[in-house]
């Protein structure tokens, strides 16, 4: 992050990068059916209920490492420039809507 722009993905990057001036702290969520359906696709499963299982089982392992690294709470609004639901714009809006907000926290990307 010190040499030149980079993403992070979950790691704690918020907290870890908190100070950092250029730094752009994104949480990004989707309604459960959304998110039943992608997990679905990508990891093939067949029934809801399995893709359920694994989305609750990944959250917990989720909020768990974060909470436990960071003392802070996992998704929580106060922790992120911006926090956003995926379902509401689709995948490929919100992508670019989060370009623009970069751009205008940070200038020309």
């Amino acid at each position: 992050a010190e040499k030149q722009s980079c993403i992070f993905i979950g790691r704690c990057a918020d907290y870890v990068l908190k100070d950092h001036p250029r730094a752009v702290n994104i949480f990004i969520t989707a309604d459960i059916e959304d998110r039943i359906k992608r997990v679905s696709e990508i990891y093939r499963l067949t029934s809801q209920d399995k893709a359920l299982a694994y989305i609750k089982k990944m959250d917990k392992k989720r909020s768990g490492y974060y909470n436990y690294y960071t003392d802070k709470k996992w998704g929580a609004a106060e922790s992120y420039h911006l926090c956003m639901n995926s379902s509401v714009l689709g995948i490929e809006k919100t992508v670019a809507f989060i370009r623009r907000f970069a751009e205008e926290k940070l200038g020309p990307l």
